[in-house]
């Protein structure tokens, strides 16, 4: 059985993360390592026995603009999130109201960062699949983001249940299809 648990916080940048590692991610982790024999952290300077899955999730230049400032010479970075692709050839990235990313169209909101119920879900397949190609530990699960982990605007949000990508995750790992793997 998989714990998941969800430590995204609205409105944090790389240093607010950063600043937060100890206390919402190894802090998990030491408690983990007090209940196993293996040595799963060794403090800020890197995890051991754990793996990390970074996954990114898109924006839509359309809509992000108006919500949030990208300078110039960061535009290109927008566009290369490693998600972009997934969410492209599983979906649209765009201003209608088919698009995996919220804007005007499809909840009544500018938005072009947030994903939409589908698009949760699509994050959700992406990083279990990725736990699953790399072999990755699944007895504790800390997934630690900003407003997209936390899950902002969706139900439980702040938590592994409902309708955000760690209680997506959460009933992937949890499944009784999972134990089979």
């Amino acid at each position: 059985m998989s714990e998941i648990i969800n430590s995204g916080e609205g409105g944090n940048n790389t240093r607010a993360l950063l600043s937060r590692l100890d206390a919402d991610v190894l802090a998990h982790l030491r408690k983990l390592q007090k209940q196993t024999p293996a040595a799963v952290c060794r403090g800020k300077q890197g995890v051991e026995s754990a793996g990390v899955v970074d996954a990114r999730v898109p924006c839509s230049r359309p809509t992000l603009p108006g919500r949030h400032l990208i300078p110039q010479n960061t535009a290109a970075e927008c566009r290369s999130y490693n998600l972009n692709t997934v969410f492209s050839v599983l979906g649209n990235v765009g201003d209608d109201a088919t698009s995996l990313l919220r804007n005007p169209a499809n909840s009544g909101r500018v938005d072009g960062v947030h994903p939409t119920a589908e698009g949760y879900g699509i994050l959700a397949v992406v990083i279990y699949q990725t736990i699953l190609d790399h072999q990755l530990p699944t007895s504790k699960i800390v997934c630690f983001g900003d407003s997209i982990t936390l899950g902002t605007g969706r139900p439980g949000e702040g938590t592994a249940t409902g309708g955000t990508y760690p209680a997506r995750l959460a009933g992937m790992l949890n499944h009784p299809a999972h134990s089979s793997q």
